[in-house]
């Protein structure tokens, strides 16, 4: 489902803002090293698992970045952008803020499901939840489900991250 336009303005706004605040440009144009030519369906779907379960990244933001293609886009129900440097620029400026309101101790991702489609390039799908509480006197907690798909690209780099929630972007902001 789509989400409203003031939750995308919102979220988006919000990130050019840290963005402007915090610093950082994109990293350079140049060629990222790679430790490999390309990525097997196999280690595609061992790194997305070690991304959920040992990086926590849907908290931490710490994917495996050889994984991702350059030009990767990346959509979430609020907000979409290419590029694997606009993701490490936009988790780098975030980060502090996330870690102050919701500590890692207090945090977690749970891999519900995780599935390779048949074919040599099929998607990667994975199912999960992020539970965290939040460091307010009253100790809400955040308990966020969804999916996320990811296409492989002809060097089996990931192309396009789409992730969907279980509730709508609204109701997650609130």
């Amino acid at each position: 489902a789509s989400s409203p336009s003031w939750t995308k303005s919102l979220v988006s706004g919000l990130t050019d803002l840290v963005n402007g605040v915090m610093g950082g440009e994109e990293a350079p144009d140049e060629p990222r090293v790679r430790r490999r030519e390309s990525v097997t369906p196999e280690e595609l779907l061992e790194g997305i698992r070690e991304d959920f379960e040992e990086r926590q990244y849907l908290w931490s933001g710490d994917i495996d970045p050889e994984l991702y293609d350059e030009a990767c886009t990346f959509t979430d129900p609020t907000l979409s952008f290419r590029g694997l440097g606009a993701f490490e620029r936009n988790i780098r400026n975030l980060r502090p803020i996330l870690d102050a309101v919701v500590p890692g101790e207090r945090r977690r991702c749970i891999l519900r499901g995780l599935e390779r489609e048949a074919g040599p390039r099929g998607r990667v799908l994975a199912e999960w939840t992020m539970v965290g509480d939040v460091s307010l006197p009253w100790g809400p907690r955040i308990r966020l489900s969804g999916r996320t798909a990811y296409t492989p690209g002809r060097d089996g780099r990931i192309v396009s991250y789409d992730e969907q929630w279980d509730i709508s972007a609204g109701e997650a902001l609130l």
